[in-house]
């Protein structure tokens, strides 16, 4: 079967517990680990027959194949429509995305036809608040606005300014015996902020272990969030970490990185 796929439609993603496209998160609660690595170990496990949950939302750290976590949730308590039945809220599906895109993973939502074979209009409603959020909230990327620096970097192509350039091949490096490093965001006017979202360039790989956020608010810094692995994207919740605060700069603190870092994108919202 994935042979045919392979060859009648070589970029399709084929999912199943172990891949070999995608793997599945382990649950059905539209969430990933905070820890979430996209490669994961198949030796020895068939489709059916795959590795304990845990190890299927956090992947393996060393594992020997790319197989990226896809969260799998329905938009309704179960998976087939019921005329009695709501569509979870526009909060609860906020939290599906944060927890699933905004931790490293595929997010596939599933919407059932009705007795006619159609969407349900309160899904189909449902559904366009879900794009309007992300829409309206990730509009506007106020990194681009502040001032970008780094401790460190590989060479002058590979510059702190990389991360706000909205160039997806574009990224900022550190020299291969630094496995640690700081982004600094400096602001000529205090900003509210709600969201911080990372992203690795992933054509070299996932890299980063451990990372804390700081933030300077009245003039002082303060520790106002932290996380493990990053990969494709991290969405960071800082309102919800630390409540909404008034920033003058941001800094974000790579603590830990398998091997020199390489991050190609930070967005602030």
């Amino acid at each position: 079967f994935n042979a045919q796929v392979a060859k009648n439609q070589p970029h399709a993603v084929t999912f199943s517990d172990i891949g070999p496209g995608c793997r599945w998160v382990g649950n059905e609660q539209g969430r990933a680990p905070e820890e979430c690595w996209s490669r994961l170990d198949t030796v020895g496990f068939a489709p059916g027959h795959s590795p304990n949950t845990d190890t299927l939302g956090r992947g393996n750290y060393n594992g020997e194949a790319w197989i990226p976590a896809e969260v799998d949730v329905s938009i309704r308590p179960g998976w087939f429509w019921k005329q009695n039945e709501e569509p979870k809220s526009l909060e609860q599906l906020v939290e599906i995305y944060l927890n699933s895109v905004g931790h490293n993973a595929l997010l596939l939502l599933n919407v059932p036809p009705d007795d006619r074979g159609l969407i349900d209009s309160r899904d189909s409603a449902r559904l366009m608040e879900l794009a309007e959020w992300v829409g309206s909230t990730f509009a506007h990327n106020k990194a681009r606005d502040a001032k970008v620096t780094a401790d460190s970097r590989r060479g002058r192509l590979f510059d702190a300014d990389n991360l706000v350039d909205a160039d997806y091949d574009t990224y900022w490096a550190t020299s291969d015996d630094k496995t640690q490093g700081t982004v600094t965001l400096e602001w000529k006017e205090p900003q509210w902020v709600d969201y911080l979202v990372l992203q690795e360039y992933i054509p070299l790989g996932q890299r980063i272990e451990k990372f804390h956020v700081e933030a300077k608010i009245a003039g002082k810094w303060q520790r106002v969030a932290e996380g493990t692995t990053v990969g494709y994207k991290k969405i960071v919740d800082l309102g919800k970490a630390s409540g909404r605060q008034n920033l003058d700069a941001l800094r974000v603190v790579i603590d830990k990185s398998r091997a020199s870092i390489v991050m190609n994108s930070i967005g602030v919202y």
